[in-house]
């Protein structure tokens, strides 16, 4: 694999990006994902490729990562997935290089495409069992500009695309295991709900999206809301089709905007005091 570099291990597998295109049927940009210790091809494996598998893009706009299909590695005889590349890198990533230069709207933009992705899985029938920042990753999407209504020249378009479907099962197979898995400030409510969460009173966000994030975070998941529900949610916040909602972020916007004439207009009170001094002087 003389044309990859790798990352460190992710749980049972190891990410190689290409430094240069390959050939499908237009040129893109790919990585290899390496599953450790796979030269016997079992069924976990064969699962997850059946699982990307299942959603079609070519006829809708889907935000979960793609799988172009599987080869070996000659040198080590594991298997390799090729999967489509995010230049992006994963949510967590992308967080802490740009969070400063996202404006509320471009994370609401985040949301709506993860709550895409989320959906179309459940959708078919699985459930995901380890969705956390790592296991979302971020690249440019034109669709997502189609649903933006009040874009600006900060507007970033960045969507979210879930990946990892290596632990995703089928609803029934999900509830019959007890094992826990996961990340552990992502892990299902029920299963750890005390001393993981942020704390929203400090958090300067519209009520709305405080209310909803204290659903999500109910110990029964009868109570949460359905991926359905939270996709047509983020959608109508994104595309300003919410009144309440846009009302309670204009009024978060309009109370931090005095803080800043203010300083502005102290700022220009000193440059005035100072020129007076000099001609005083």
């Amino acid at each position: 694999m003389e044309n990859y570099h790798s990352t460190p291990n992710i749980d049972l597998s190891e990410i190689y990006y290409s430094s240069e295109t390959v050939e499908f049927e237009e040129l893109m940009k790919v990585v290899l994902k390496c599953l450790n210790n796979s030269k016997n091809l079992t069924a976990d494996i064969l699962q997850e490729i059946t699982h990307y598998r299942k959603f079609e893009h070519s006829s809708r706009v889907i935000f979960i990562s793609q799988c172009y299909g599987i080869s070996q590695d000659p040198a080590t005889g594991n298997y390799i997935m090729i999967m489509h590349y995010f230049e992006g890198g994963n949510l967590r990533q992308y967080l802490t290089n740009y969070n400063s230069r996202l404006s509320f709207g471009d994370k609401l933009g985040l949301l709506y495409t993860m709550a895409n992705g989320l959906f179309y899985i459940h959708f078919n029938g699985l459930i995901h069992r380890d969705f956390h920042p790592g296991n979302i990753l971020n690249r440019y999407s034109e669709e997502l500009s189609f649903e933006c209504i009040r874009p600006n020249k900060t507007t970033q378009y960045i969507g979210c695309y879930v990946t990892d479907l290596g632990l995703c099962k089928p609803l029934n197979e999900a509830n019959d295991d007890e094992s826990i898995y996961g990340v552990l400030p992502y892990v299902a409510p029920e299963i750890c709900s005390k001393g993981l969460r942020p704390n929203l009173d400090i958090t300067n966000i519209p009520q709305l999206l405080k209310e909803l994030i204290v659903k999500c975070w109910d110990d029964d998941h009868l109570a949460r809301p359905k991926a359905s529900d939270l996709l047509e949610l983020f959608r109508k916040w994104y595309s300003d089709q919410d009144e309440e909602f846009c009302r309670q972020y204009k009024q978060i916007e309009d109370a931090e905007r005095p803080i800043t004439s203010v300083s502005e207009n102290l700022n220009e009170l000193n440059i005035e005091d100072n020129s007076v001094a000099a001609n005083i002087t």
